[in-house]
């Protein structure tokens, strides 16, 4: 491939530019065309894990005041899932399954098989008691964003990242793609509604499932094998927040036709219901979905889940990235996370290959793209064999259809000897896309059997009981997630005199 100078980054407003802000600051000398195509905003918006927050911060360089001021998002720290053979579970950031508590010789993963997740970390401890923060003192609140994901309605997120893009001098464009002119198997050009044409030595498409840039070129086809279990699916809405007091998590609820979720802002509440095509029509679900939310403050939308992974993601002069990538259900908030990832795949490969990647670039791509896309998947797929919180029709035809794929070693051992730290080693990929903390912490949460647990000595027991008490007694006293919102949104409600830089 030629050497890489000029590339056009091609998507919805928000991805497009993330993508555009961080190979820019991570490769000063690209010439970054972006081009915004029109997508109707999703009104549930979107939460995320604390690997997307520490990359605002740290890779894009966004100050925290900024991100507060115009993204105006809300503070995460986990799930609360009525999910599984336990009926539910909590599942924080934070807390590691494989850690020994001080003064204990029994690991924390086996003492929360027998006690529950309510308590198992400051952050669960947090979720089972509403709370957000704790309190260093009556009028001191300790922030702990290490361990805290971001809820991000996509409008504001979009303004942030548009401003940080003009910061860094990146040309934008929004008009829809009216063309893909190909010739001898590369993208010549990308014609717009107006005739214009942009031209590029790569195209990063991030148009989304369609990848209407790849697709011109016929030479990738979406692998889906291991999916068939999986909600295809979604309708979304918001509704008033009211007077409902805001989580510090997501809620995500089996349903009898697939599951629903809530996700917590400010000043409104989204909406999700997931559904399988086969077992319940559109307007079934449009109607249980209205029955939840009752008055929509804009009308809902369904989306067309179309899982898999491009066969060759990376093709001629077309790399797709995000959603054009790889996509799966959105079960466990990794949506903008797995796009970070193929930024961090492709920028790693460009700084060993700076002449511009060859086939063998192209290959160590792929490879990257699919494990850490299979490693989603059978996550996934695991959270479904495992539910047995309804025997609805839908339900009994995932827990057939859903298996641990390529993680079957790891679940195989897990149900023989539980949550041991060298099941590590039986993880099929290295460096992984979740973690291995991750994946204990939801097989322990949805009460996968295991055969032969190791006996826990009476004095352990006790002292874990003594424990998470006192870790549900020091968050019960913790801030609120309203007490801690107009506290930062007043810190940074005036900007700074000086112009923002990135």
């Amino acid at each position: 491939m030629k050497h890489l100078k000029k590339i056009l980054i091609a998507g919805p407003a928000t991805d497009a530019a993330l993508a555009a802000m961080f190979l820019k600051r991570g490769n000063p000398s690209f010439d970054i065309q972006l081009l915004v195509t029109p997508t109707r905003l999703d009104p549930a918006g979107e939460a995320t894990t604390p690997f997307v927050l520490q990359q605002l911060i740290k890779t894009l360089g966004i100050r925290g005041a900024d991100l507060h001021r115009i993204a105006r998002p809300n503070w995460l720290l986990g799930f609360k899932m009525r999910w599984g053979a336990r009926e539910r579970y909590v599942r924080a950031f934070d807390g590691a399954p494989t850690a020994l508590t001080d003064g204990l010789t029994t690991r924390n993963g086996f003492l929360a098989r027998e006690e529950g997740f309510d308590e198992f970390s400051a952050g669960a401890a947090l979720i089972s008691s509403g709370k957000l923060f704790p309190k260093n003192g009556p009028n001191s609140v300790k922030m702990m964003e290490q361990i805290t994901g971001l809820v991000l309605q996509p409008g504001p997120l979009a303004e942030l990242l548009a401003q940080g893009c003009k910061a860094l001098a990146i040309p934008r464009r929004e008009a829809e793609i009216a063309e893909v002119r190909v010739t001898d198997g590369e993208v010549q050009a990308v014609v717009l509604a107006d005739g214009s044409e942009l031209t590029a030595d790569l195209y990063i498409d991030l148009t989304g499932q369609d990848a209407s840039i790849l697709g011109a070129l016929g030479t990738s086809s979406l692998q889906n094998d291991g999916t068939q279990g999986l909600c295809t699916r979604a309708w979304t809405a918001a509704k008033r927040r009211g007077n409902e007091a805001i989580r510090p998590f997501v809620s995500i609820v089996t349903h009898e036709s697939g599951w629903k979720w809530r996700i917590e802002h400010d000043d409104r509440i989204g909406i999700g219901l997931a559904f399988h095509h086969e077992f319940t029509s559109d307007d079934e679900a449009l109607a249980d979905l209205r029955e939840m939310v009752r008055e929509p403050l804009e009308e809902p939308i369904l989306h067309q889940w179309n899982h898999g992974c491009q066969s060759h993601p990376w093709s001629g002069n077309v790399l797709a990235m995000g959603d054009a990538a790889a996509f799966l259900e959105p079960l466990a908030a990794v949506r903008l996370p797995l796009l970070i990832l193929h930024l961090n795949a492709f920028q790693r490969i460009v700084a060993e290959i700076p002449t511009g990647p060859g086939e063998q670039g192209k290959a160590l791509y792929h490879r990257m793209i699919k494990e850490a896309w299979q490693e989603l998947r059978d996550f996934t797929n695991v959270h479904h064999q495992f539910n047995t919180a309804s025997d609805s029709p839908y339900w009994k035809f995932s827990r057939e259809n859903c298996g641990p794929g390529v993680h079957h070693a790891l679940v195989d051992l897990f149900m023989s000897g539980g949550p041991e730290p060298i099941l590590e080693n039986a993880m099929p990929y290295s460096p992984c896309a979740l973690g291995y903390d991750t994946w204990l912490t939801a097989l322990i949460g949805l009460g996968v059997p295991v055969s032969h647990p190791p006996t826990i000595p009476t004095e352990d027991a006790q002292a874990w009981r003594t424990h998470i008490q006192s870790l549900s007694d020091q968050a019960s006293k913790g801030a609120t997630a309203e007490t801690c919102l107009k506290a930062v949104r007043k810190q940074s409600a005036t900007p700074r005199k000086r112009p923002t830089s990135y």
